[in-house]
């Protein structure tokens, strides 16, 4: 099974997600949600 991670060191750099595969691979994902679409999701709930 994969593990996701997330990373940020002291020179401030960042990774929203880091996905580990089971082949030894990473993926680096970095993750865009704007204010709009953030309003959306705070009314579905």
């Amino acid at each position: 099974m994969e593990n996701i991670y997330y990373y940020h060191d002291k020179s401030d750099i960042e990774i929203d997600c880091v996905v580990h595969l089971n082949d030894n691979r990473y993926a680096l994902i970095e993750c865009k949600l704007g204010s709009e679409k953030l309003m959306k999701v705070r009314k579905t709930y």
